[in-house]
């Protein structure tokens, strides 16, 4: 059960040279685009090469920037180790794979971490045309060790439950930077938005009714790819609703267009969005205000959406819908504490 098990065709003096011809990436070297052979030799082949572009085209939406920009990086860092120690990075054995992913864990990164340039490696040799190494059940079976040897559970943000957003709400006064920060923290808990999304949000994404508001989140490259729908319930008590808090800022802003949440200086709206960052500056600096003990950030809005659902008896099936968790598993890591029977909805729960 020692290095034998990684014996292949494909290993010679410890070098992988399963694809003749093939040399190690340089450290710059960015992941594949799809590659497939193009034999055509016609007139046609203009024409043909612009299907390609566009079809390339619909092939990066297919996922969100952000999470194209983490794969990229993964994949140079594993092209950059690869070079350094003579070993190919595209084509790569599983050999290669769990060799990384092991230096990867045992120089303190995290097991996540290295499952996420697992999958990077493996989407950027399904782009090239190339089998995945990572498809090799002997790489799950590594990751399954390193999990019990390291640890697999996240340290995920401090949840900032409902009692706490309540007591930030009735603590604001009035002002162009508290009913901004009023949006910021109602929209962002209640719809148990990610901070990139908070930031993405434009007030053509919104739609004000009577007794709810409506939220398109975007996804995609162009930003019209995908879009997930959220609506948040208006609340009996004004300081507590999402909805009028939205009116509020759009009646200052005057401008129904543009970003959501933008930087105020003194009482002056400015034109530019906010910041990440600045997302995790304002719960931080909220929650001081609120005389509320502990470590938040933009992710506690999101964390404490879904423990605060839970825990006044919302179904885990209606939390998962309404968060956008693709997986059960997903949301059970921002359920931080655990003590209902799951009976009520989430207007029950919160307005109730």
């Amino acid at each position: 059960m020692q290095l034998e098990l990684w014996n292949t065709a494909a290993v010679s003096g410890g070098v992988d040279v399963g694809h003749a011809g093939l040399r190690p990436a340089p450290p710059d070297f960015l992941a594949p685009r799809l590659a497939w052979p193009d034999t055509t030799r016609r007139p046609e082949l203009d024409a043909l090469r612009q299907l390609d572009t566009r079809a390339q085209h619909y092939l990066d939406s297919a996922r969100a920037p952000r999470t194209r920009d983490l794969y990229d990086r993964d994949f140079r860092r594993f092209a950059t180790w690869c070079t350094e120690h003579g070993l190919p990075s595209l084509p790569a054995s599983a050999r290669t794979l769990a060799r990384y992913l092991t230096q990867v864990v045992e120089g303190g990164r995290k097991v996540s971490t290295a499952k996420r340039a697992r999958v990077a490696i493996g989407m950027a040799h399904a782009d090239a045309g190339l089998p995945r190494p990572d498809e090799d059940p002997r790489i799950r079976k590594l990751e399954r060790g390193l999990g019990k040897t390291f640890g697999t559970r996240e340290q995920g943000a401090e949840p900032l439950l409902f009692e706490h957003v309540t007591k930030i709400a009735l603590a604001l006064g009035v002002g162009a930077r508290e009913d901004r920060d009023r949006v910021l923290i109602l929209v962002g808990f209640l719809g148990a938005l990610r901070s990139n999304e908070l930031i993405a949000l434009r007030f053509e994404d919104l739609t004000i009714l009577d007794s709810e508001l409506s939220v398109q989140i975007a996804h995609g490259e162009d930003g019209r790819a995908e879009r997930d729908h959220v609506r948040i319930a208006a609340a009996p008590q004004l300081q507590l609703c999402a909805v009028d808090a939205v009116r509020r800022w759009l009646g200052r802003v005057g401008r129904p267009t543009g970003p959501l949440l933008r930087s105020v200086a003194g009482e002056r709206v400015m034109e530019c969005g906010m910041k990440p960052r600045a997302i995790t500056r304002v719960v931080q600096r909220l929650t001081r205000r609120a005389a509320i003990r502990g470590e938040y950030s933009a992710q506690s809005l999101r964390a404490g959406f879904a423990t605060s659902a839970y825990l006044r008896g919302v179904r885990e099936r209606e939390i998962q819908e309404h968060g956008r968790w693709r997986e059960r598993r997903s949301l059970d890591r921002y359920i931080q504490l655990r003590s209902t029977d799951g009976q009520r909805t989430l207007s029950e729960a919160f307005y109730g």
